[in-house]
C-alpha cells in the first residue's frame, strides 16, 4: 500500500540512496502495487527527503506509454536512473523513447526466448533477469533460468563494458558505511 511504502522509504532513506520500486497494474501480472501517482504525491509530501535519492522502476504493466510519460514527470522531481520493461509488453507497445531523461532496460522473464528476441534484447543498456515468474512477491526461485543464460554469456558480456563505464560514475562515498550495526561499505 501507499501507507507501506511511505513507511519504508522514510526509514530507509536515511541509509540509503538508490531504490528499485515496482509498479504491477493488475492485468500484466495478477497483483497491483503502488501506482506512480502514489509515488509522486509521497514525493512532493518529503520533497526534501528525496533530493539525494535515485530510484528504478520495474513496470509490470501492459501498456507502457502512460507509465513512462507519467516517470517522464516525475523525473523533473527526483532522479530516475533506469527504468524496467518486460520484452514482449515492450514488442506490442509502441513506445516513445528517444529522448527520455532515464535509461531504458529490459526485462526477460522465464519463458522469454533470448535468442529470438536478441534484436530487441541487445538494444537495451540494462538489463533485468528475472529468475521467477513476475508477480506476486514470494514466488519460488526457477532454475532453469539460468540454463538460458549460460549460452548466451558471451552476447550479455558484450555489455560488460558499458555496466563498468556506468559504476565509474558512482560515487560511493554518497551511501553509508553502516547500515545498523551491520558494516555495508568499507572506507
Amino acid at each position: 500500500t501507499k501507507e507501506q511504502v511511505k513507511d519504508q522509504l522514510n526509514k530507509l532513506t536515511h541509509y540509503f540512496t538508490h531504490f528499485q520500486i515496482d509498479i504491477a497494474d493488475g492485468l500484466f501480472v495478477p497483483n497491483k502495487t503502488i501506482q506512480i501517482k502514489d509515488i509522486e504525491s509521497l514525493i512532493k509530501e518529503r520533497q526534501s527527503n528525496f533530493k539525494n535519492i535515485t530510484f528504478d522502476f520495474h513496470l509490470m504493466v501492459n501498456e507502457y506509454q502512460s507509465e513512462i510519460d507519467k516517470l517522464f514527470s516525475l523525473s523533473q522531481t527526483v532522479a530516475i536512473h533506469t527504468v524496467f520493461v518486460h520484452l514482449l509488453p515492450f514488442e506490442k507497445n509502441k513506445l516513445k523513447s528517444d529522448t527520455l531523461p532515464f535509461t531504458l532496460g529490459i526485462v526477460l522473464n522465464p519463458d522469454d526466448d533470448l535468442s529470438t528476441h536478441w534484436g530487441t534484447v541487445k538494444s537495451f543498456k540494462a538489463i533485468q533477469i528475472m529468475s521467477v515468474q513476475p508477480g506476486f512477491q514470494g514466488a519460488p526461485f526457477l532454475p532453469e533460468t539460468l540454463d538460458k543464460i549460460i549460452p548466451n554469456v558471451d552476447k550479455i558480456a558484450q555489455k560488460i563494458e558499458i555496466a563498468e563505464n556506468e559504476i565509474q560514475k558512482v560515487n560511493f562515498d554518497r551511501y553509508p558505511e553502516n547500515y545498523g550495526k551491520m558494516e555495508i561499505r568499507s572506507t
